[in-house]
């Protein structure tokens, strides 16, 4: 059976995924709880990227909700960080039932809709994450992200959401990546950047 992130290559890239279709670049792992989570000087070799994210939030859900939080995304470019103009559609749930949601322009992009656990959700729960960023060296078009995240508590309660995104700006490459969230991250929270040969 094909690894799922075989398969994300291969649907990716159109062809078969081989094991060194993935480099990694960089991996974070927090010693603590941390606000923002920066990749910068992001190598303009390959075709894709993919982040792989372990995560939980310091945030604490209001009326005993233990449901997740959400994980957000800003590109950049030489250090300056864009705010503007990201656009998404996402589908999500918790086995029992689904909802979509579309959102117009936004200065922000969500890449874990509500699906990192909250500080008051089961103890040592965490999320994961995988997000692609499409074509991120191109000057020429717009670029496209997509995730899939989820969570569960051990049976209790739980989320699973997957999203396709657009980054409508500046033409220009991307060099930086931000992560933030509801909340800080918490202490061993990681994020590794990887990436995707064409």
């Amino acid at each position: 059976m094909t690894p799922i992130l075989g398969i994300l290559a291969s649907s990716i890239s159109g062809s078969k995924a081989v094991t060194n279709s993935y480099e990694s670049i960089a991996t974070s792992t927090l010693g603590s709880a941390q606000s923002t989570v920066t990749f910068s000087s992001i190598p303009q070799t390959y075709k894709h990227l993919q982040v792989r994210i372990t995560n939980r939030s310091e945030f604490v859900r209001g009326s005993g909700n233990t449901l997740g939080v959400s994980t957000y995304l800003r590109v950049g470019n030489s250090g300056t960080i864009y705010s503007a103009n990201y656009t998404w559609g996402s589908t999500f749930g918790d086995g029992s039932s689904a909802s979509s949601e579309h959102y117009g322009t936004q200065n922000i992009m969500v890449v874990a809709n509500n699906s990192m656990p909250a500080a008051n959700s089961t103890t040592g729960i965490f999320g994961s994450s995988i997000v692609d960023i499409l074509d991120y060296t191109s000057t020429n078009k717009n670029k496209t992200f997509r995730y899939l995240s989820g969570f569960d508590q051990n049976g209790t309660n739980g989320r699973i959401s997957f999203a396709s995104s657009l980054y409508y700006g500046t033409p220009n490459a991307i060099t930086d990546l931000q992560f933030t969230a509801d909340g800080n991250f918490a202490a061993n929270s990681t994020f590794a950047l990887y990436g995707i040969k064409g």
